[in-house]
């Protein structure tokens, strides 16, 4: 299970280098991909994290991915100059909607831990 949660963190290095890329080098292809790298590793453990941790998808994925559509709805709104308060306000809806999602997804984690600890504990009665 440590091994699987290398995959979020190292998800996590890649977005933050990739944003700071980005700033610093007025959007660079080269921070773009290192977003999507990053992504991408955070998207492996939460699948890999159903598959062999226990963890029981449910409407916090349709949270996650309304929140990944409405980030790159208002990246797109803001590349193609429309209307900006319409970009910002979709960008910030879905990063709202991405946080909430990883707030119940944390509970959801926090839980089956506790519950695997209360089942040792009970069988070593």
């Amino acid at each position: 299970m440590q091994r699987i949660k290398l995959l979020l963190y190292a998800g996590l290095v890649f977005i933050v280098a990739g944003l700071i890329l980005r700033f610093l080098m007025n959007g660079s292809g080269l921070g773009n991909v290192f977003v999507s790298v990053g992504g991408s590793l955070k998207l492996v453990y939460v699948f890999l994290i159903m598959k062999f941790g226990g963890y029981k998808p449910g409407i916090e994925l349709l949270y996650l991915g309304l929140g990944v559509t409405m980030v790159i709805l208002g990246s797109w709104l803001r590349k193609n100059m429309y209307d900006t308060f319409l970009a910002l306000s979709f960008t910030v809806s879905g990063v709202v909607l991405k946080a909430f999602f990883v707030y119940v997804f944390i509970r959801k984690m926090r839980a089956i831990r506790v519950a695997a600890r209360q089942g040792k504990r009970d069988s070593m009665d």
